[in-house]
């Protein structure tokens, strides 16, 4: 007999150990569809720089370089490691006390966050965007239409909003923007190999208005 996650009409049931972070407009993050509480400014970068970078070993050194570009603080190293604290408590709260983390885990010289690209917004888009364009090039503009459209829906407001005073999530937003303002004459490219010249006006006019 089947569970109850698996009685037709209730879906599968909700993977509560996922973690997704969002950098196309605040930065936020949820676990198994949860949204989380992630703290004050400066926590909320460590996660964005991290996140970032997912998968790949963020140094220390350049950690404290994202949250203190001019001055760091005398015990900068200390605040960091609090922070990152902080942050496994609310992305693990499950994890029994002195268990190894594996979502934000410490991998000499840094920390490194394990989660999968798809699992972070900005590196989803930047992969549909790619593979878009591809579609384009291939003679395929209706599914380059179809991979734009769902990479654009990821923005919820400008990339980082909320991080606007560190100059790391300044370079990276204004990054993150140029590509979704690329992806976007792709699309019209894509558009007009379809047909589409009115949808395509009305679509633009709204963006320039914006």
């Amino acid at each position: 007999m089947a569970s109850a996650a698996e009685q037709p009409g209730t879906g599968p049931a909700p993977d509560r150990a996922r973690v997704g972070i969002r950098l196309l407009g605040r930065v936020e993050a949820d676990r198994g569809g949860d949204r989380l509480e992630l703290g004050g400014p400066k926590q909320r970068a460590v996660l964005a720089a991290l996140a970032l970078e997912a998968g790949r070993v963020v140094p220390l050194d350049r950690l404290i370089d994202d949250l203190w570009p001019d001055s760091p603080p005398s015990r900068a190293t200390a605040t960091v490691q609090v922070f990152v604290s902080n942050l496994r408590r609310v992305l693990e709260p499950g994890r029994a006390r002195g268990e190894a983390a594996t979502v934000l885990v410490t991998a000499s010289p840094g920390y490194l966050l394990a989660v999968p690209d798809a699992a972070v917004d900005a590196h989803a888009f930047a992969r549909m965007v790619q593979q878009g364009r591809a579609a384009l090039a291939a003679d395929d503009p209706d599914r380059a239409v179809e991979l734009l459209r769902r990479a654009d829906e990821l923005w919820h407001g400008p990339a980082l909003a909320d991080l606007q005073d560190a100059p790391f999530a300044r370079l990276e937003a204004t990054r993150l923007e140029e590509l979704r303002l690329a992806a976007a004459e792709d699309r019209v490219d894509a558009g007009l190999a379809l047909g589409r010249h009115a949808s395509l006006v009305a679509e633009l006019e709204q963006r320039v208005a914006r």
